[in-house]
């Protein structure tokens, strides 16, 4: 079997696991290994195979934990059951090592859903199984270029049986909170994920929260921690479960033991804040983990604290409160575009050196990492800014940014340009009326907008909110206030909500600049 096909069944088929046999001898020859315990889409992945030289190999795959039993001799490699791929390979080479790799993508059946994998060898003259391998798995995260979206569960009708239509609930705030379009969960190779985005109650919508989750510590379905004390977490019905006959398979779920969050007040609630973190199991992962239909989600209980009130009302939290997601596609909303930091050109009256954002009350100007950031605008009015930022001086400093703006004013609208708006930060000769290439009459506005900054290496432990200082913010050609080209630009105000864990100490409240352009992503 060629190493291509190989690359293909790893990267998008449906893959299978056997169990031990007694006809086999005991594992150990051969032996099958990854070279890394969790890979993110795109990342190459090889397989190594070690056994006997001259000893006739197949390889076995199965996404569910198993068990099943080696197929008869009579049928192997023909009739091997529902979801059952196997493999020849070809016989073990002098050296007994066979080496094969792939790069499953997002589509891949592999990516966060665990494929289980042996290899067993036969007797190449009589076909006689020898021996079966100890078994691996192979996990692939789906990180930020997979754009998968948080949705929130329907009540499966068999095995359903707490009420769902819900994806976060807060104790004495709300019990029907749901995500808005824009939001995401993202998964990566280094065991971390990230949920983040607008939720809000479908019975009262101007009850708001930004919601930022960050989650550490992955254990996949082979480390010896799975599952995590006091998991798994199995509300759905008895029925549903592998062990009394149903299709979930709790082994093939991964976990998260440690997670973390904040909730920033939007609408009413404007001025609130909220943290939360584990409440009993670890957040799960997995087909049926939401708790409330078979699709693949995942949930966790919150143990919840509020921070700040909101400026209009008084919450009543006593301290509880669910995420229950599924995991799925995103759909099809907005044009996604790169950012990058703004630089000057010839109509910058002051010329400075290029910038994403700026704080000005702690530590300067910053970039993005990488190829950029992205910024987003969806049908229902609101636009998501997000990226990883890092100092142009100390590379220590880095911060990942999370910026939700809402309430759109278009070209046409009578309330373009809102109140305070425009911003206009270039040469005055840079201006229609002057003769020059800008018309603000152009630019689109997002009068609200509330964001975060959550800190790593240095300011690891960090979190800044952010908030709308002067103008709105502006979208257009030159409207990021540093060059011509099509960007965005707002001033606005940092507050600190959690300081960083063994970082300097930062200023609580200090004002800033975002000047960015806007890109059709390569």
């Amino acid at each position: 079997m060629a190493i291509t096909r190989i690359a293909a069944s790893l990267a998008g088929a449906a893959l299978l696991f056997l169990a031990p046999s007694n006809a086999l001898a005991a594992a150990g020859d051969p032996v099958i290994s990854l070279d890394k315990p969790l890979y993110q889409t795109g990342e190459s992945a090889t397989m190594t195979v070690t056994g006997t030289p001259g000893h006739q190999l197949w390889l076995l795959f199965e996404k569910n934990a198993g068990p099943t039993t080696i197929p008869g001799l009579g049928t192997f490699g023909l009739m091997l059951g529902a979801g059952l791929e196997a493999y020849p390979i070809g016989i073990l080479p002098p050296n007994g090592t066979f080496v094969a790799s792939c790069a499953p993508d997002c589509a891949s059946e592999a990516a966060a859903s665990p494929t289980y994998i042996q290899a067993v060898t036969f007797d190449p003259q009589f076909g006689m199984p020898l021996a079966l391998s100890n078994t691996t798995v192979l996990q692939v995260a789906r990180g930020d270029e997979c754009n998968t979206c948080p949705k929130t569960p329907t009540q499966d009708p068999l095995f359903g049986v707490t009420s769902a239509g819900t994806a976060v609930y807060l104790h004495g705030i709300g019990n029907d909170f749901v995500f808005a379009p824009g939001a995401t969960f993202a998964e990566y190779n280094d065991g971390t994920a990230r949920l983040t985005g607008e939720i809000y109650r479908p019975s009262v919508p101007t009850e708001r929260f930004l919601l930022d989750t960050s989650f550490t510590s992955f254990l996949g379905p082979n480390d010896p921690a799975t599952p995590p004390a006091g998991s798994p977490k199995k509300e759905l019905a008895p029925g549903a479960y592998m062990d009394a006959g149903g299709p979930i398979d709790t082994r093939t779920w991964h976990y998260y033991p440690v997670f973390n969050g904040l909730l920033i007040g939007l609408g009413d609630f404007a001025g609130g804040t909220i943290s939360f973190g584990r409440m009993g199991p670890a957040f799960q992962v997995g087909a049926g983990a939401n708790g409330k239909d078979l699709t693949y989600g995942g949930s966790g209980w919150l143990n919840v604290s509020v921070l700040t009130q909101p400026t209009s009302t008084t919450w009543n939290a006593t301290g509880g409160g669910d995420i229950n997601i599924s995991i799925g596609d995103c759909p099809p909303l907005g044009q996604p575009l790169c950012v990058t930091a703004a630089s000057p050109d010839a109509f910058e009256p002051l010329q400075l050196a290029p910038h994403a954002v700026v704080s000005f009350g702690f530590d300067g100007k910053y970039l993005f990492t990488g190829t950029g950031g992205d910024f987003t605008e969806f049908p229902d009015g609101s636009a998501r800014l997000k990226g990883e930022l890092i100092h142009t001086v100390d590379p220590t400093r880095k911060w990942d940014l999370d910026v939700l703006f809402t309430n759109k004013i278009d070209v046409g609208s009578p309330q373009n340009p809102p109140a305070g708006s425009p911003k206009l930060e270039l040469l005055s000769t840079a201006y229609i009326w002057n003769g020059g290439p800008i018309d603000p009459a152009t630019w689109h506005y997002y009068t609200d907008f509330t964001g975060t900054m959550t800190g790593k290496d240095l300011y690891d432990g960090a979190s800044l909110l952010l908030t709308r200082r002067g103008p709105a913010f502006q979208v257009g050609d030159g409207a990021s206030g540093k060059n011509i080209a099509y960007g965005g630009s707002a001033w606005n105000w940092f507050d600190v909500i959690t300081q960083p864990t063994q970082g300097p100490t930062l200023p609580l409240h200090s004002d800033g600049d975002i000047n960015v352009n806007f890109v059709l992503c390569p």
